[in-house]
């Protein structure tokens, strides 16, 4: 498999949506995709930044990661979830206790800041 299609793949795109994404044409995306013309360096580089922060983007993070991230307590990150501030899902998992893990919401993503965290507290 082709680094184009190894990059399309770790963002589970589809080949319309990566080529939308990378602002080049469907089928130049499918003939990169399957390796029957060369990938300009350029838009390898373009696909590698999109892979990058999609994965920042999509990221969930443990409570007590993004607590020590921000430098607040879990309690503070736990409040702005209970005031709709901070998008939660809960995981089961087997394995350690704190399974509840955390993102910014994308409608509070600009207007989040840790001083505005540590108020909650």
């Amino acid at each position: 498999m082709g680094l184009f299609r190894e990059l399309r793949h770790a963002v589970d795109l589809s080949q319309q949506q990566f080529a939308t994404r990378l602002g080049v044409s469907e089928e130049s995306c499918r003939a990169w995709d399957s390796g029957r013309r060369p990938v300009p360096v350029g838009v390898i580089r373009a696909a590698e930044h999109l892979v990058v922060t999609h994965r920042a983007e999509n990221e969930w993070l443990p409570l007590q990661g993004l607590a020590r991230e921000f430098n607040v307590s879990v309690f503070t990150l736990r409040s702005a979830v209970r005031t709709g501030r901070l998008e939660a899902r809960f995981e089961v998992r087997s394995g350690p206790a704190d399974a509840l893990h955390a993102r910014p919401a994308v409608r509070t993503w600009q207007t989040v800041t840790v001083d505005e965290l540590v108020l909650l507290n």
